[in-house]
């Protein structure tokens, strides 16, 4: 075989060789490219969704402890005679909205799934047992006896209770803000496009 011709085959040869080569690292640097892009952009969007999770169950954190505290001044100034609650008092928990929270915190921040549970249930317990001493208060006769009768003593034994309960949804709930703050403090936000 003449020189030239094998110069020149080993020199296309070779453009080939290099061809391929820079085209499969192209192929490979475009896919690469491409998947970091799209994984940013869906944490970016689940991020997102947290933080508005985050926002609706602070905001409704914050209802609740309001109507805990009314509930808490109508235990505090509440006699055994007369019980300073209103009848109309609207409950601190909808259950329709904590249904939803549950599970958007099962998708978007199941590191919080044990504390939301356990202030949910400790503020159903607050609400059931504030109930029943309302109820206990709104049914004494108003010739009951005073604070040594029976009566009087149930209503001073479930106040006790409603309002030890109130005081551990409290807990609850603060627990829930601090593990939000503490998920939050530990998020590296990602730039936008």
């Amino acid at each position: 075989m003449n020189a030239t011709i094998a110069a020149a085959l080993i020199g296309v040869g070779g453009a080939v060789t290099v061809g391929v080569v820079s085209s499969a690292v192209t192929l490979w640097t475009v896919r690469w490219t491409t998947m970091l892009a799209l994984r940013s952009e869906q944490q970016r969007r689940v991020g997102d969704k947290k933080i508005e999770l985050y926002v609706e169950l602070l905001a409704d954190l914050s209802n609740r402890q309001a109507a805990r505290d009314r509930r808490i001044r109508a235990i505090d100034s509440a006699s055994d005679t007369w019980p300073g609650l209103d009848s109309t008092d609207t409950p601190d928990y909808a259950p329709e909205a904590w249904l939803g929270f549950g599970a958007r915190i099962q998708a978007f921040a199941p590191e919080l799934r044990g504390v939301f549970h356990s202030a949910d249930e400790a503020n159903k317990e607050a609400s059931r047992t504030y109930a029943r001493w309302g109820k206990i208060m709104l049914d004494l006769p108003a010739d009951h006896g005073g604070g040594s009768s029976p009566a009087a003593r149930a209503g001073q034994d479930a106040r006790a209770k409603a309002r030890a309960a109130i005081d551990k949804a409290e807990h609850a709930d603060a627990a829930l803000e601090r593990g939000i703050s503490e998920d939050l403090s530990h998020t590296t936000p990602l730039p936008r496009r």
